[in-house]
């Protein structure tokens, strides 16, 4: 399993995502505003590069989750994703 690296405010509603990356593998971030979704895109078409890559996400949401989902390629997430809160914590 694909896990987020480490997720990081850096400031009001501004967030640094990190994780690992298949070479041309595409990634897109979503949120929400429960872990069961429903989800959206925040994010566009991300081309992984086969290292740690960092994203900078924002919401203005009192409560937001996070997850990376990879959109062409071999598998490397779980169907579920990883949720990241504010909280700071993945599932």
């Amino acid at each position: 399993q694909l896990t987020v690296r480490d997720f990081i405010p850096l400031g009001q509603g501004v967030y640094a995502l990190l994780f690992p990356t298949g070479t041309n593998q595409s990634y897109v971030i979503e949120e929400a505003d429960f872990p069961e979704g429903p989800w959206v895109p925040t994010s566009a078409v991300l081309t992984g590069s086969g290292s740690i890559v960092t994203q900078v996400v924002y919401s203005d949401k009192s409560r937001v989750f996070f997850r990376v989902k990879p959109l062409m390629g071999p598998p490397v997430w779980q169907q579920s994703g990883c949720r990241m809160s504010r909280q700071r914590s993945c599932r």
